[in-house]
C-alpha cells in the first residue's frame, strides 16, 4: 500500500471521525439549548470555560454573552438569600419592655430526691493478740466488701502509728537465741503447713500491726446487719475474738462534723459498764459540750442496745482527728463519760480504710 494512503488512515481519518463527534454533539447540545446556540457552542457554568465544538466568531461571541448572563443570574440569586447585615446595637425587638420571662420547671430540692432510709450499724471485729488473716483470707474479704453494697465506712485498726523495731528487740544469750531459733522454725513451718492445707485462715505473728476492722454499713434492722456480720469471710475461720453488731444513732450536729484534716483519722470505740443508763443520761450534756468545744469531732454519736431503743444506749463511737495516737487516747481519757467511769471497754485507734465502694455516709 503506498505511503500516502497509509498517511491517510492513520491521521486524516481519525480527524474526519472526530469533527463527525463534535458535530453530532453539537446537534444535541443545540436541541437541549435552543436559546443559548444552534448547535455550535456549549455553555458551561463560567464563561472562560466554554467548549466550542464548531461555528464562527460571531456564534461563539453571541454563547459567551448568554453565558455571562446566565453567570449573573446566578450571582443575583445568591444575593438574595444572603441574611442582610444588621449593626449590632440593633435591638432583638422594638421595645425590651415588652419581653416576659418564660417560667421554666422547677428546681428541685433534697426533698424531692429520696433519701436513704436505712439506719446504720456499726459492725466490730477484733483479732486475738498476735493473730492475722493470710494473705488469701485478706484478698477474699476485701472481695466481700466490695460486693456488698451496703458499706459506708471500711475501716481498719492499727495497733500503732508506727513500729519502734529496736524496742521489739530482747537481749539473750546463745543458748536462748538457739533455743528460740529452733522454736521459731518449728512454729513457723506449723503455720506453713497449716497455711498449705488450708490457706483462708490466721497465723500467728511475732508483732500484730492490725487490730481488727471496723464497719459502718446500712441495713433495714439489726437482724439483717448481724446477718451480714456473720457472712465476714474472717467468721468462717474464727477470725474474730470479739465481734460487736450496734446501731450507730449518728449525729448530724455541725459542730460534730467538722472537715476531717489531712492527717491521720482516729476512732474511739466505747463501751457502757452494765446497769449505767442513768449515769450516761446525767453526763450526757457534759459529754456533747466536750465534743463540742473539742473542734475535731469528724463524726460522732450513742450505741444503741441491742434490745432495741426502749433499752437505751450502751456506747459511743468517735472519729476525730489527731495530730498522734497519744493526743487521740488523751483526748478520749478528758472524755466526761470516761472520767465518771462509764466505759467498761475503751479501744482508741489509727483508722485506714480499705480500698473498697463505699455509700454516701
Amino acid at each position: 500500500m503506498p505511503a500516502a494512503t497509509l498517511l491517510l488512515l492513520q491521521y486524516v481519518a481519525p480527524a474526519i471521525m472526530l469533527a463527525a463527534s463534535c458535530k453530532s454533539l453539537g446537534q444535541q447540545t443545540a436541541a437541549a439549548w435552543p436559546h443559548v446556540c444552534s448547535g455550535r457552542v456549549l455553555p458551561t457554568r463560567y464563561p472562560a470555560a466554554l467548549c466550542m465544538c464548531t461555528g464562527t466568531p460571531e456564534e461563539a461571541s453571541t454563547a459567551k454573552t448568554v453565558a455571562n448572563d446566565y453567570v449573573s443570574e446566578e450571582e443575583d440569586d445568591d444575593d438574595d438569600n444572603r441574611d442582610p447585615l444588621v449593626p449590632m446595637s440593633t435591638p432583638l425587638v422594638d421595645d425590651l419592655a415588652l419581653l416576659r420571662p418564660v417560667p421554666g420547671p422547677p428546681v428541685p430540692s433534697a426533698h424531692d430526691f429520696p433519701s436513704e432510709k436505712r439506719p446504720l450499724f456499726v459492725c466490730m471485729g477484733k483479732y486475738a493478740p498476735f493473730m492475722a488473716p493470710s494473705e488469701p483470707l485478706a484478698e477474699q474479704y476485701t472481695t466481700w466488701l466490695s460486693e456488698s453494697g451496703c458499706v459506708v465506712l471500711a475501716k481498719y485498726m492499727l495497733t500503732a502509728e508506727s513500729v519502734d523495731m529496736d524496742a521489739m528487740h530482747v537481749p539473750m544469750s546463745e543458748e536462748d537465741l538457739l533455743h528460740e531459733m529452733s522454736s521459731g522454725i518449728s512454729s513457723s513451718q506449723d503455720d506453713q503447713e497449716e497455711a498449705a492445707d488450708d490457706p483462708v485462715t490466721m497465723l500467728r505473728e511475732p508483732f500484730q500491726f492490725v487490730s481488727g476492722n471496723l464497719n459502718v454499713i446500712r441495713a433495714e434492722s439489726r437482724v439483717t446487719a448481724v446477718e451480714w456480720m456473720q457472712s465476714d469471710p474472717h467468721q468462717m475461720v474464727d477470725g474474730y475474738a470479739q465481734t460487736h453488731v450496734l446501731r450507730w444513732l449518728r449525729s448530724d450536729e455541725p459542730a460534730l462534723n467538722v472537715q476531717r484534716s489531712e492527717g491521720a483519722l482516729y476512732g474511739v470505740f466505747c463501751l457502757d459498764k452494765e446497769g449505767q443508763v442513768d449515769l450516761r443520761i446525767a453526763t450526757r450534756p457534759a459529754h456533747l459540750e466536750f465534743l463540742k468545744a473539742s473542734q475535731n469531732v469528724v463524726s460522732a454519736g450513742p450505741l444503741q442496745s441491742a434490745e432495741g431503743e426502749g433499752a437505751g444506749n450502751v456506747g459511743t463511737l468517735i472519729f476525730l482527728n489527731a495530730d498522734d495516737l497519744a493526743e487521740a487516747e488523751n483526748w478520749a481519757a478528758k472524755d466526761p463519760y470516761a472520767v465518771s467511769g462509764l466505759f467498761r471497754q475503751v479501744l482508741v485507734a489509727p483508722m485506714l480504710e480499705h480500698s473498697v465502694p463505699i455509700m454516701e455516709l
